[in-house]
C-alpha cells in the first residue's frame, strides 16, 4: 500500500497536532480525517479484526473519563442542571472536601470533557490506522541495525495484544459451537484456561524459533570498543543536558546550546553507526518506494510544517480553555487546510484504484517487468 517510512511521517504529522491542540474545532476536524482514513484502509487490511475490540475498549474508557470529569468538575458559570451531591470531608473541622461528587454540572465542564475525549479518540484511531496497515515485520525491517534487538522485543510486545484478542475470539466461537453459554463470571473459566494455555504454547514456540535462528548472535566487541561506546554515549548525554540547561535558563547563550545539541546528536549517530556495523542482518523483502509514497511524504510534511509555523507565529491558536465562561473557539483556515491534508492516504489510494481500473500497472511494477523483459535472452 504505502512505504513504512511514509506511514511513519504521516503518523508523526498527525500526532503532533492531536497532542498539541486544545481547540475543539481543530480536534473535531482532525478526528473526521482520521475516521475517514481508518474506515477506508481497514477494508484492505487483515489486521482490522484484531484491533476492533481494542478500539471499542479504548472508546469506552474515554467516554467514562468524560463522565467522571462531569462528576468531579464543578467550575463554570453556565449551569445546566444540579445532581445530588456527596462530599467526603476531612481535616480537624471537616471543612476540606477530599471528594466532591455530584453538584452543579456546567456547560463548560461538558465542553472540556468532550474536547479531551475527542483528542484521546483521535490519537487512538491514528495508532489503530497505523497498526492495521503496517505490520510489525515491516516496521522492524525499517529500524537501524543497532536497534534490531530492541525492535524485535518491541514488535513482540506490540503484537501480543492483537494475537491474544484473536485467540480469545477463536476460543469463544469454538466454545459456542460446543454449546457452551456465557451467562456469568463462573462460565468464563472454559474461556480463559484455553487462552492461558495457548499463550504459554505461543511463548515457548517463539522462544524456540528465536533460539534456532540464532537471535542475539553478533560479533562480540572488544573491551576497548565497549569502553569507547559507553564513553561516547555518556559524553553525548552530558552535552545534551548542558544544552538543555543553557537553552532554558541562559538566554544569551542559546546559540551555544544549539551547537552543543548538534554535536551531541552527531556523536550519538557515530556511536550507534559503529555499534550497528557489528550486527549482520539479511533482508529477503525490500519495500519499493513508489510515486504515491513521495506524494504522501510531501503532503504530510507540509501539513506538519504549516501547523508548526502557525503555532510559532500565531500565538494562542492551539489553546482553548472554556472556563470560567464558555466562548466560541477561534478558527484559522490555514490550520484547517493543514489538517485536511492528512487525508492523503485515502485520496492517493483512490487515485491508485482509478489507475488500476484503467489497466495501467501500479507504480514500480511495470518498470520492473519491462526491464526484466528487455534483459531476457529468450525474447
Amino acid at each position: 500500500m504505502y512505504h513504512t517510512t511514509a506511514w511513519l511521517i504521516w503518523l508523526l504529522a498527525g500526532l503532533v497536532p492531536a497532542l498539541m491542540i486544545d481547540n475543539p474545532l481543530y480536534l473535531v476536524l482532525l478526528l473526521a480525517v482520521t475516521v475517514v482514513n481508518y474506515k477506508t484502509l481497514s477494508r484492505r487490511s487483515a489486521l482490522t479484526a484484531a484491533w476492533q475490540p481494542l478500539i471499542k475498549v479504548a472508546l469506552a474508557v474515554v467516554v467514562l473519563t468524560a463522565v467522571f470529569n462531569l462528576l468531579f468538575a464543578h467550575q463554570g458559570r453556565t449551569v445546566l442542571f444540579v445532581l445530588p451531591s456527596w462530599q467526603w470531608l476531612v481535616g480537624p473541622d471537616r471543612r476540606v472536601a477530599l471528594v466532591n461528587l455530584g453538584g452543579s454540572v456546567a456547560l463548560e465542564a461538558v465542553v472540556y470533557g468532550v474536547t479531551r475525549a475527542v483528542g484521546l479518540i483521535t490519537v487512538i484511531l491514528m495508532f489503530a490506522t497505523f497498526n492495521i496497515v503496517v505490520d510489525t515485520s515491516r516496521l522492524m525491517r525499517s529500524l537501524p541495525r543497532f536497534m534490531y534487538q530492541t525492535g524485535v522485543v518491541a514488535s513482540i510486545a506490540v503484537s501480543f495484544v492483537p494475537q491474544t484478542m484473536l485467540a480469545l475470539q477463536e476460543i469463544r466461537e469454538a466454545q459456542m459451537v460446543r454449546g457452551h453459554e456465557f451467562r456469568g463470571i463462573r462460565d468464563l473459566l472454559p474461556l480463559f484456561m484455553p487462552l492461558l494455555t495457548t499463550g504459554l504454547e505461543r511463548a515457548v514456540q517463539l522462544a524456540e524459533s528465536m533460539e534456532a535462528r540464532g537471535f542475539g548472535a553478533q560479533e562480540q566487541a572488544s573491551r576497548r570498543d565497549e569502553t569507547l561506546y559507553k564513553s561516547g554515549v555518556a559524553v553525548a548525554l552530558a552535552l545534551l543536558i548542558a544544552a538543555a540547561i543553557l537553552f532554558g535558563f541562559v538566554y544569551p547563550l542559546r546559540w551555544l546550546a544549539l551547537v552543543l545539541g548538534g554535536v551531541a546528536l552527531l556523536l550519538l549517530t557515530a556511536v550507534f553507526r559503529a555499534m550497528g556495523r557489528r550486527i549482520h542482518r539479511s533482508r529477503y523483502v525490500h519495500e519499493l518506494w513508489r510515486s504515491r509514497d513521495t506524494r504522501l511524504v510531501v503532503v504530510s510534511s507540509a501539513s506538519l510544517l504549516m501547523v508548526a509555523a502557525m503555532s510559532r507565529f500565531a500565538v494562542g491558536f492551539t489553546q482553548y480553555y472554556p472556563y470560567p465562561q464558555l466562548r466560541w473557539p477561534s478558527f484559522n483556515a490555514l490550520v484547517g487546510v493543514a489538517l485536511l491534508m492528512l487525508v492523503g492516504p485515502t485520496v492517493f489510494l483512490g487515485e491508485m484504484k482509478q489507475r488500476d481500473k484503467k489497466g495501467s500497472p501500479p507504480d514500480g511494477i511495470g518498470r520492473t517487468e519491462s526491464a526484466a523483459e528487455a534483459r531476457s535472452p529468450e525474447r
